[in-house]
């Protein structure tokens, strides 16, 4: 298969195109740093990542949307510069790409957004643009998976829990962090089935959805527990890696 990876030049989407690249498939990474070099926070990303394939003579079949940033747009205030920066990578630039890319690439191609469990909730620790643009990918997708049905195009969406080697704040000291190799795994497997969506771990995803079916005041009560453990860990995470600073 002929398969484009965006945000591929570490984390994620660099595990992803050594794995598929290794199993024999062609693939193009796309970051601003590596392989087609193309910021897709910028304007015009889209026409111009459309215009480098069709140069190429490059159709993918498989376009796997990872490019995103994590910055907190909460801290030390509401920074809204930040927030449209954030939204900018993680939401416009897919619809960007893709209103080039469908009627480019072939009627059965399978579009893959790499969304988070931050979609699920919101967060004032890692702040709110984060958590927002996955949420309006998601959103998103599901929207268009049922406008595009009928001409074979298929959306999918991965929902992933903190990622150790990820964008993860918590390193390796929270609990149910996924692997990279765990990751790729379920990308691969979403390759290959084509579902709507897929999560991981399954038992965050459950309980973030059981928890949204209770009175309204119970949820309240719950998210703030969990917010109140979230920074815990991060702050953890910070004075791990401040040690470790100081050791090197």
């Amino acid at each position: 298969m002929k398969i484009l990876i965006t945000g591929a030049s570490r984390g994620i989407g660099q595990e992803l195109a050594k794995s598929l690249s290794g199993d024999g498939h062609k693939v193009i990474e796309v970051s601003r740093t590596s392989g087609l070099k193309i910021d897709l926070s910028k304007d015009g990303s889209g026409k111009k990542l459309l215009t480098t394939l069709k140069r190429k003579k490059f159709k993918p079949s498989v376009v796997i949307f990872n490019a995103a940033i994590l910055e907190n747009d909460l801290n030390p205030a509401l920074d809204s510069t930040i927030t449209r920066k954030i939204f900018a990578t993680n939401f416009f630039s897919v619809l960007e790409a893709l209103e080039e890319l469908i009627g480019h690439v072939p009627k059965n191609c399978h579009f893959i957004a790499i969304s988070s469990i931050a979609a699920l909730r919101g967060s004032s620790v890692e702040g709110i643009g984060y958590a927002s643009s996955k949420a309006a990918l998601s959103i998103a997708f599901e929207g268009l998976h049922q406008k595009y049905r009928k001409e074979k195009y298929e959306f999918t969406t991965i929902y992933l829990g903190p990622v150790r080697g990820g964008m993860s704040p918590f390193q390796s000291r929270a609990p149910f962090q996924l692997t990279m190799g765990q990751v790729v795994e379920l990308v691969k497997r979403a390759v290959e089935e084509k579902g709507s969506a897929y999560f991981a771990p399954w038992i965050l995803f459950f309980a973030f959805r059981i928890i949204r079916l209770l009175p309204v005041r119970w949820v309240s009560h719950i998210l703030a527990a969990v917010e109140g453990l979230h920074k815990t860990y991060v702050d953890k995470a910070k004075d791990h890696s401040s040690t470790d600073s100081l050791q090197r």
